[in-house]
């Protein structure tokens, strides 16, 4: 009896099963194979196990995906609960190459003075009152911000705020407005940051910034 080629790999994965698909058969080839792995591996009256698929290099779309869970919801030894692919298509590489651009603006951004930018920035001066800076991603100013600032512009909740003296006259991240009470100025802070917490907006020193926040940073230098 010829053993059938086997397209599809079945191991433990973090309390349920793990399938990885092969990333050079056709797609009906490791369908057909998925169908006869799960049929082969059900058991009468057991618990739904849950699968999650690693297809690698192979780009995965709608229909694929539809065809893979209506497979596994024919078993009822199991359940479907993700995927994980390392393929996008152009358009998310391009949106994703915009969110971790870094731009670098040398000067002072003065009154009337517009920057808006995907990804994040650093400004090499001060951003005076009346100066105007969005950013999809962080803002990073070496000098006084005082200016208005949004940060995370397009609902990046991870962006951060960081000037040498922040003391911005509006301030947003992500979705999220800072207002002060009565409409009072913002208090200025001395190597300050501003980031999206529990209650809105908050601000901090560097140094006291959660760990997190901290990952951030990192993650932004390296990038730069």
């Amino acid at each position: 009896m010829i053993e059938r080629k086997r397209y599809v790999t079945m191991k433990g994965h973090r309390g349920g099963l793990a399938v990885y698909v092969n990333e050079r058969c056709s797609v009906d080839e490791f369908l057909d194979d998925l169908e006869l792995t799960l049929a082969d591996k059900s058991v009468e009256n057991g618990r739904a196990v849950p699968i999650t698929f690693f297809f690698g290099r192979r780009y995965v779309d709608e229909g694929v995906l539809t065809a893979v869970e209506s497979i596994v919801a024919r078993h009822d030894s199991f359940s479907f609960k993700g995927y994980d692919s390392e393929c996008i298509t152009k358009d998310e590489a391009k949106a994703l190459y915009g969110e971790r651009t870094f731009h670098y603006f040398g000067g002072t951004a003065r009154s009337g003075h517009v920057l808006d930018v995907e990804g994040s920035i650093v400004i090499i001066g001060d951003i005076n009152p009346g100066a105007v800076v969005h950013a999809t991603g962080s803002i990073y100013c070496l000098g006084a911000l005082r200016g208005t600032v949004h940060a995370g512009k397009g609902g990046n909740t991870e962006a951060v705020i960081a000037a040498s003296v922040l003391q911005p006259k509006w301030v947003a991240v992500a979705g999220t407005v800072h207002e002060e009470p009565d409409d009072a100025p913002i208090p200025a802070l001395d190597m300050g940051c501003a980031f999206l917490g529990e209650d809105g907006v908050e601000f901090s020193r560097l140094q006291t910034v959660p760990l997190a926040r901290m990952d951030q940073f990192a993650i932004d230098s390296e990038r730069g």
